[in-house]
């Protein structure tokens, strides 16, 4: 498992090249959780339900914190 320094970094460059919307702001929270920040104030700062963001921290802890398989839904990858 990668500590936090190494995630916050993977989800950073993603950020960087990230060009949907969409997963820009599923790593964009993934971030601010990395950086300690509550549920709650994650959902005011995307402008998101903090059920939304509890959903896109769950599918992240669920890629086993890979960036590369958070980003493709599950229908996608066929599990």
């Amino acid at each position: 498992m990668k500590t936090i320094e190494e995630q916050l970094q993977d989800v950073e460059q993603r950020l960087k090249h990230e060009q949907s919307r969409r997963m820009f702001e599923r790593y964009q929270t993934v971030k601010l959780h990395l950086l300690g920040e509550s549920n709650e104030d994650i959902a005011i700062s995307i402008g998101r339900k903090e059920s939304t963001v509890s959903t896109y921290l769950r599918l992240y802890r669920k890629s086993g914190h890979n960036s590369k398989s958070f980003s493709k839904p599950q229908w996608m990858t066929g599990k």
